[in-house]
């Protein structure tokens, strides 16, 4: 997965590796913190988004999940 940003003539481009959102470790304190939230997300529906991602990388190569643009031009585009 790639997380695109440009903002004010500046670009940044974050790859975030599949794996890492799918680890063990990863999972439990990503599950601890989307507990907190409202509504909170558990640990098994994590678990899923994962799988998903992974299911829909290998159907479908670079998808354009995000791609978002503000009236002053700063954009956000995230590619599986």
């Amino acid at each position: 997965m790639v997380i695109k940003i440009r903002s004010d003539g500046h670009q940044l481009t974050i790859p975030v590796p599949l794996s890492l959102i799918t680890n063990g470790f990863v999972n439990h304190i990503v599950a601890e913190k989307l507990s907190e939230m409202d509504p909170p997300i558990r640990a098994d529906q994590w678990e899923l988004l994962g799988k998903a991602l992974k299911e829909a990388k290998k159907n479908f190569g670079s998808l354009v999940l995000v791609d978002v643009e503000s009236k002053d031009g700063q954009k956000v585009k995230i590619i599986l």
